[in-house]
């Protein structure tokens, strides 16, 4: 059992790393000088905590401790950094060369399933507060028969299943759009699509999650 008063230490913790950009530990290929490649530039909200998947996991856990001890001490300092973090989603970043889900879209999927729809509205016009700007048109890859750029086939469709399950926020056509674009490569593109393409394709043409 985590008590209130261990809850605060857990939360400390985490806020402390979340927001500690150094050290870090990078993965990423360098073809040329880095120029501003800082942490926080490469991740705006997961650049603390050492390494990528250590920040998700505080970030987890500064959310779970709020969810089991509402009136921590640290709270308030959690739900701002929390805030400042995870509330607006990051259009430049998406998609890399190699995305098969949304972030942005698969975010506002769960929020639209743990918020009343008048809460999640408000919620979503501050998360994407300029509109869905690139979002709105599938990304076309450069080499399909390329093991990675067909992905972004993949992120077609997965795009498609979430923007119908946002239907009541999102521009009519959109999620047709989306799937349009990448249903042709489940059924009759390269093999490096075609041999997992068919499974996204599954569940952007199904309304069951």
């Amino acid at each position: 059992m985590i008590d209130t008063a261990l809850a605060d230490r857990f939360a400390r913790v985490a806020l402390a790393n979340v927001t500690r950009e150094y050290p870090r530990k990078l993965d990423q290929l360098l073809a040329a000088p880095p120029g501003d490649l800082t942490p926080r530039a490469i991740h705006p909200a997961f650049y603390g905590s050492y390494d990528w998947h250590s920040a998700v996991h505080m970030h987890w856990l500064l959310v779970r401790l709020l969810r089991l001890h509402p009136d921590l001490p640290s709270a308030a300092s959690t739900v701002a950094v929390l805030d400042t973090h995870l509330a607006q989603a990051p259009l430049a970043y998406e998609p890399s060369q190699a995305d098969f889900l949304s972030p942005i879209l698969t975010e506002a999927q769960l929020m639209r399933e743990v918020l009343p729809e008048q809460e999640f509205r408000a919620w979503f016009a501050g998360f994407l507060p300029a509109g869905f700007g690139s979002l709105l048109e599938p990304v076309v890859p450069p080499d399909r028969g390329d093991p990675q750029f067909c992905h972004l086939d993949g992120l077609s469709l997965s795009r498609a299943w979430a923007l119908r399950r946002l239907a009541a926020v999102v521009p009519a056509g959109v999620a047709d759009r989306h799937l349009a674009a990448g249903l042709p490569q489940a059924v009759d593109g390269d093999y490096v699509g075609e041999h997992w393409l068919a499974s996204f394709a599954a569940l952007a043409l199904c309304d069951a999650p």
